[in-house]
């Protein structure tokens, strides 16, 4: 998904829900506490070291890079929504799985993601650890 896509989303998403609620991506800084929800970290859930039961990173399933050989989480690409253990906010897939564009605060940031994917090694899946993607490009 390009950035400009999951924005359009937020905008649909918006006109579809008759609450009232705006929808919109978070900024980086919303999206920290809401990935270490009152943890100690580095991780949504901790300190705990990663393993194949917390997220989907590049482990023995993924054929590309395979970062930690010794890891299974069990998919080879993504994984489904939910598959692993939501932080104590109950917020699912904060490490891991895909990465997660964040909103600029203003026209002149750069456009960052968060969280790692299935393609990351553990370091990129810490919550400080970001990316500054090419916007155009599906993430």
């Amino acid at each position: 998904m390009t950035f400009r896509a999951a924005e359009e989303y937020c905008t649909w998403l918006t006109s579809k829900d008759t609450s009232g609620i705006s929808y919109r991506l978070p900024t980086e800084e919303e999206w920290y506490a809401a990935a270490m929800a009152g943890s100690g970290g580095p991780w949504p859930w901790g300190s705990r070291q990663p393993d194949g039961n917390l997220l989907n990173l590049s482990d023995k399933n993924e054929v590309l890079l395979r970062r930690h050989p010794s890891l299974d989480d069990g998919y080879t690409y993504s994984s489904p929504v939910g598959s692993y253990p939501c932080n104590d906010w109950g917020l699912c897939d904060m490490a891991g799985n895909v990465w997660e564009y964040c909103r600029s605060v203003n026209s002149d940031s750069a456009v960052a993601a968060r969280g790692g994917s299935w393609l990351s090694s553990m370091d990129d899946c810490r919550c400080e650890a970001r990316m500054y993607p090419d916007t155009v490009l599906g993430f």
